[in-house]
């Protein structure tokens, strides 16, 4: 209201006054006051105020609402239909349409892996994040060649199902182990070059290496995963990450026979009795070098 006055003043003593015109300008000068002092306490609100809410949580806000990803072949760019992507470990299930669309309506409570089949493909998998869902995803998957062996494409937890909250991926545990070691067998062709041996995804391994990574925060490391090939030990998993590889030479695998392979966990080095690594891993296959 002092702003009014002094308005009032300067103008008399012009000489230039009128009622109606004193009415006017105290109109005016009050319609300004408000407008500047509703967009203060707007703006106030904007930067410091946080909206009411009552029950929701913040897990509410990581779920994929509507978002829609897109399966494509590699080498065309071309949509692939009837793709089943899923996230095993949530027990979610979908199929892409003709145009390769899908949607996965997802909440996790951290990586998880994700798959993707399709007849006449590799298996495809990539560990995912809620960051990764909450955008549209293109999944690009290949065309087999006919030169690779499909060992399994399920997803496995090994371990005891006894691990800490630091444990690398523990909070999206949710299949019970099937033991310390994972066993199967599977047939070789005739074939008498070396192989690769390509494991899709793992999760979960606390090895000190997968400490430095950040990738765990447990300072109880474990042992790494070994994999053993014909009771011959081929190589080792320190990390967790997709497509991870071992190069094998030609006396691995018997050529037109049958093989078995074990993928075995890895123990907790601190621990005083025996206490399994808990992880997972997805898609086991062979590829000719």
């Amino acid at each position: 209201m002092e702003i009014i006055k002094i308005v009032i003043k300067i103008s008399k003593k012009s000489g230039k006054w009128s009622k109606n015109m004193q009415k006017f300008i105290k109109f005016k000068v009050v319609l300004f006051l408000f407008i500047t002092c509703f967009i203060g306490q707007v703006w106030f609100c904007m930067g410091f105020c946080a909206p009411l809410s009552g029950t929701v949580e913040e897990k509410d806000y990581l779920v994929n609402k509507g978002k829609t990803g897109t399966v494509v072949d590699t080498s065309t760019g071309r949509p692939v239909s009837n793709a089943q992507v899923s996230i095993p470990s949530k027990g979610i299930y979908t199929n892409s349409d003709f145009n390769g669309r899908f949607n996965l309506n997802a909440s996790l409570d951290g990586p998880a892996i994700l798959s993707v089949k399709a007849d006449g493909y590799k298996p495809f998998s990539l560990t995912v994040s809620n960051n990764q869902l909450s955008k549209s995803l293109t999944l690009g998957i290949t065309k087999s060649s006919g030169k690779e062996i499909v060992i399994d494409t399920n997803l496995h937890h090994l371990g005891d199902d006894n691990f800490s909250d630091e444990s690398a991926n523990a909070g999206n545990f949710r299949l019970k182990s099937n033991g310390p070691a994972f066993s199967t067998e599977f047939v070789a062709g005739n074939a008498t070059q070396g192989y690769i041996l390509k494991v899709g995804s793992i999760i979960g391994i606390d090895t000190a290496l997968a400490g430095r990574l950040g990738q765990s925060h447990t300072t109880s490391h474990s042992s790494p995963t070994k994999v053993y090939i014909n009771s011959k030990k081929v190589g080792e998993f320190r990390i967790n990450g997709d497509n991870q590889q071992i190069v094998l030479s030609s006396g691995y695998i018997i050529p037109n026979g049958k093989n078995r392979i074990v993928v075995e966990t890895g123990r907790n080095l601190f621990a005083r009795n025996i206490d399994f690594d808990d992880m997972e891993f997805m898609n086991l296959s062979l590829e000719l070098r």
